[in-house]
């Protein structure tokens, strides 16, 4: 593993401020009503849009985060996994207490230093089998010090273990991802191709639901600032894919709804954006989300096909 750097990333970036929720700490929550728990406002706004029909749910200027991971429970699972590492990966009674300290002086919003980024780094070198709660301590030191981790290093750590075989790992690496693409969406955009596009290898897993849940979030925060027509383009074909695969291969509509909705949004983001890419929506899978279920994933795709007539 290599280490992580002790000097606080300070590039400008379009990071927003969540709005707060008696809920935001609460892991077992599954926001499906896009509620202010799971949104960033995004400031500002992003140039003027093309003219298209009236469409009620796009374009949004609203990013996508996932909830803060709890803290006891993180705490416990490090503690739990710490007995199971090889000698040579466990923690020391001294080290241990001083990873709970990191926990609680994170969950406090109390400024982290160097010596604390050291033992982060030497948790991100345990097993694939035991590493997901480490990620997820990461996620916490991000959600409280956004620039406390340089961007190349938390897209490292969540490249890294998304495609390892271990569902919990890859898991939480693409909630991490969903985080870093709100939190640096510019970047992220600017360097799609190596940033995001990768993620999209993460479907045929086995984990199918919470992947699909990730990547929408993750490609639909690819589509609130405005990207150039060509990157754009690969947006859009990320998103049809992404369509397709959840109605293929996501038997029960109430598990890929919130997704499928996420995916109609950011394609009404993009053709908002650029008409010229309407030719290459993929008309068949809009028309099959005009007999969904959930109410705005109905309407969604009925605006959609009025804009392409």
């Amino acid at each position: 593993s290599q280490p992580l750097s002790t000097t606080p990333h300070t590039t400008t970036t379009h990071t927003t401020t969540p709005h707060t929720s008696p809920h935001m700490s609460d892991p077992s929550l599954l926001d499906l009503t896009m509620s202010e728990s799971s949104l960033l406002d995004l400031p500002g706004e992003q140039g003027p849009a093309a003219t298209l029909g009236t469409a009620r749910f796009y374009p949004a200027k609203q990013l996508q985060q996932e909830n803060i991971p709890d803290a006891a429970k993180l705490i416990k699972k490090i503690i739990e996994f710490n007995a199971l590492v090889t000698p040579a990966h466990r923690l020391t009674d001294s080290e241990l207490h001083h990873f709970e300290k990191i926990a609680k002086k994170t969950s406090e919003g109390t400024a982290l230093v160097a010596d604390d980024m050291v033992l982060v780094t030497k948790l991100l070198a345990w097993p694939a089998d035991h590493i997901f709660p480490c990620i997820d301590l990461v996620r916490s030191i991000n959600k409280a010090f956004p620039h406390f981790i340089p961007l190349s290093d938390k897209i490292r750590i969540a490249h890294s273990n998304a495609r390892k075989p271990c569902v919990p790992c890859a898991r939480v690496s693409l909630r991490f991802m969903v985080d870093i693409t709100a939190q640096h969406p510019q970047d992220c955009l600017d360097r799609y191709l190596d940033v995001v596009s990768p993620l999209m290898d993460n479907l045929n897993t086995t984990d199918k639901k919470f992947v699909c849940q990730s990547l929408s979030k993750i490609l639909f925060n690819m589509t609130v600032l405005n990207s150039d027509v060509s990157t754009a383009r690969h947006i859009l074909d990320s998103i049809s894919n992404l369509l397709e695969y959840m109605s293929r291969e996501i038997t029960e509509e109430k598990d890929r709804s919130l997704p499928e909705f996420h995916g109609l949004v950011a394609t009404g983001n993009l053709i908002t954006q650029h008409t010229d890419l309407t030719p290459f929506v993929h008309r068949p899978i809009i028309v099959k989300l005009t007999n969904a279920q959930l109410d705005k994933t109905r309407i969604s795709a009925n605006d959609i096909l009025a804009n392409l007539s």
